[in-house]
């Protein structure tokens, strides 16, 4: 049912492809609408390129569908690629 409220734990997972260094790939994510990370660096939460990276996030609302929202940061030199998803 679409009008459902449902609560869910979501896992977003995250890798840089690129041979990118810390701070040239920066941005926002949000969940239904709400920034649940805000300046997100994978590379330099990661420790490099091409090592992967889980986000957890409990209790998130859902009425319809999951959103995902992945938003440059000011002044980041590369965009956000797109989510690749299903796995």
């Amino acid at each position: 049912d679409a009008e459902t409220r449902r609560t869910y734990r979501v896992r977003l997972h995250f890798l840089e492809p690129d041979a990118l260094k810390p701070g040239q790939r920066v941005f926002h994510v949000g969940l239904q609408g709400r920034e649940v990370l805000k300046d997100f660096d994978i590379v330099k939460e990661a420790g490099g390129a091409n090592r992967a990276l889980v986000k957890e996030f409990r209790g998130i609302e859902v009425t319809g569908n999951l959103t995902v929202q992945l938003t440059p940061a000011a002044g980041a030199e590369a965009r956000p690629r797109k989510p690749c998803w299903p796995p």
